[in-house]
C-alpha cells in the first residue's frame, strides 16, 4: 500500500509461503477491524518486504504466523492477541514500539520488543481476562538488536516445582496461581515490575500491611530450587492495585526462565470447616451456619442454593 494510506482488514488475513507483504512506507497502516474474531495466518516477520509497519488491532485476533511490526503496535477495544512460542510477535526498531493500549487489552502469549540500551518498558500481557503489566527497567545491554520478552501465566507449573525442597530459607511460600516466563538478552540486567491486582495468592495472604515480605524469586533448572532475584523489593499500592519491584537488576541469560512472587514471612494456607449439625431447611426457612476459619484475615465466604 501507498505511504501514509490504510489497509482496513474487517475479517481474516492468510499469506502464502512464498508471498511478500510490503509495508515499509514510513506511515503506511493496516487496521484489522470490524466485530467477529480474526486470524492472522502465514509468515510476516523477517525481511523489510515481509512484515506490517502500523499494525492496530481493534478486536480479538489470532496470529498463526510469527508477526513482526515496524514501528507502532496499538490495541484497541479491548482487544486481545493471541501468538505462542512458535507464532511471535515481535516489535523491532527499538525507535518506536508500543501505540496506545486501551484498558482491557494485552498479548496472551509472549510478547517481544527491541530495546535501547538504558531504556524502560512495560509489556501489556496477560491471561484469561486477566491482564498483568510486566515491565523492564533501565534495561542494560550490549549493541545491536536487543529484544526482551515477557509472557504470562494464570496457573502454576505442576508437579515437581513447589515442594519443600524446591526453596530454601528465607522463603517459606511460592505462589501457586500464576507465573511469569520472561527473556532477556545473554548477560543483560534489567529491574523488574510487576503489577498486584488480586491474583497473587501469597500477595493475598499476607495482607496489605506484609507485603513488604513479598519477593521475587526465578526458577534455577540446574538446582530445582526458586531463588530470590533482584534483592529486595519495593511496594506500591495494595493487593488488588499495586506493584512489586526489585531493587536490584537481574541478570538474563538468553533463554525463558521462570518468575513467580514469593513471601519470606510463613503464611498459613487458610482453612474452612462448618461446625454447626446437619438440618433440613424448607423453601422460606433459614438456618444458621457455624463456621471455623484459620489463616490470615479477611475471609469471604459465598453461598448457593445449587441452582
Amino acid at each position: 500500500t501507498a505511504n501514509g494510506r490504510s489497509l482496513t482488514v474487517n475479517g481474516n488475513i492468510a499469506k502464502e509461503a512464498t508471498a511478500g507483504f510490503y509495508a515499509e512506507y514510513p506511515d503506511q497502516n493496516t487496521l484489522l477491524n470490524g466485530t467477529n474474531e480474526a486470524t492472522v495466518s502465514g509468515n510476516f516477520n523477517g525481511s523489510t518486504d515481509n512484515r506490517f509497519n502500523n499494525l492496530v488491532v481493534s478486536k480479538n485476533t489470532t496470529f498463526a504466523g510469527p508477526v513482526d511490526v515496524r514501528k507502532y503496535l496499538t490495541l484497541e477495544n479491548n482487544s486481545v492477541v493471541f501468538t505462542s512460542q512458535t507464532n511471535l510477535l515481535r516489535l523491532t526498531n527499538a525507535s518506536y514500539g508500543l501505540g496506545t493500549i486501551s484498558a482491557g487489552s494485552y498479548v496472551e502469549g509472549p510478547l517481544s520488543i527491541n530495546k535501547t540500551n538504558g531504556t524502560s518498558q512495560d509489556f501489556p500481557v496477560g491471561r484469561n481476562g486477566r491482564k498483568k503489566i510486566t515491565s523492564f527497567l533501565s534495561v542494560n545491554h550490549g549493541a545491536g538488536e536487543n529484544y526482551w520478552t515477557a509472557e504470562y501465566y494464570n496457573t502454576n507449573l505442576g508437579s515437581g516445582y513447589y515442594g519443600a525442597s524446591n526453596f530454601d530459607a528465607p522463603i517459606t511460600n511460592v505462589s501457586l496461581s500464576e507465573y511469569w516466563v520472561l527473556k532477556g538478552p545473554v548477560g543483560a540486567t534489567a529491574t523488574l515490575r510487576f503489577t498486584l491486582t488480586g491474583t497473587s495468592d501469597v500477595a493475598a495472604a499476607l495482607g496489605n500491611a506484609n507485603l513488604s515480605k513479598l519477593r521475587v524469586v526465578r526458577w534455577n533448572p540446574s538446582t530445582s530450587k526458586w531463588e530470590i532475584v533482584g534483592s529486595n523489593v519495593s511496594i506500591t499500592g495494595t493487593v488488588t492495585n499495586g506493584t512489586v519491584t526489585t531493587t536490584s537488576s537481574v541478570t538474563f541469560d538468553g533463554t525463558n526462565q521462570y518468575f513467580t512472587l514469593a513471601s519470606v514471612q510463613l503464611i498459613v494456607a487458610p482453612t474452612a470447616h462448618i461446625t454447626s449439625t446437619n438440618a433440613n431447611i424448607c423453601e422460606g426457612s433459614s438456618y444458621n451456619l457455624t463456621i471455623e476459619l484459620t489463616g490470615n484475615a479477611p475471609w469471604t465466604i459465598s453461598y448457593t442454593d445449587g441452582t
